[in-house]
């Protein structure tokens, strides 16, 4: 029995793992141009919501109550009064259906008051792990490299990032990390 438990465990995590496609920069470019417009609508929204609700991190999925995050409760009690905010709500949910979204996470930094990231693809076990979204003011440029993305290695410990510019303070960020604890093992592994 436990024989089959651990073989269904491992072809589900294989299979998932096959439909976990990275995309290509090329494609990423081509939809963000395509929506565009949209992508504009929903920085003018969300930058608005983030200064409304006067808080440094905010992480929001479509049609899901935010009451949910304890730290934001009482401010949104007194947002709420405002009859504008629930159609900024709306207006969001809509801009973020439009290019086939269902959350962000909004962000104050120290070098911008607005910062918003889509993730678009993700994969990690373990402490290691890489990344791919569409940014606006990221918190952090780093110049893009074609060697990270298309020749990297994804088995390697190497932490990397870049971020490609689109548009109107849109980028391509890309991350690729791997815990302390995860190099400690492997390099314990080793020797």
């Amino acid at each position: 029995m436990k024989l089959q438990l651990k073989l269904i465990f491992i072809c589900s995590v294989l299979v998932l793992a096959a439909c976990n496609k990275r995309p290509e920069i090329g494609e990423l470019e081509a939809r963000f141009y395509q929506h565009q417009a949209q992508f504009d609508d929903l920085t003018e929204i969300a930058c608005a919501i983030i200064h409304e609700l006067e808080t440094p991190y905010f992480r929001y999925f479509i049609q899901t109550s935010m009451e949910q995050d304890p730290y934001l409760q009482q401010r949104l009690e007194q947002v709420k009064q405002d009859p504008n905010f629930q159609s900024q709500l709306e207006e969001l949910d809509k801009s973020l259906l439009l290019i086939k979204f269902s959350g962000m996470t909004l962000q104050q930094h120290d070098n911008t008051d607005c910062s918003i990231y889509l993730p678009i693809w993700g994969i990690g076990f373990a402490g290691k792990g890489a990344s791919i979204s569409y940014s606006y003011n990221p918190a952090q440029l780093t110049e893009y490299n074609d060697e990270i993305f298309f020749k990297g290695d994804p088995d390697t410990l190497e932490n990397s990032h870049f971020t490609k510019p689109l548009a109107n303070g849109w980028y391509i960020e890309y991350k690729k990390y791997s815990s302390t604890l995860s190099r400690l093992r492997e390099q314990t592994e080793e020797k």
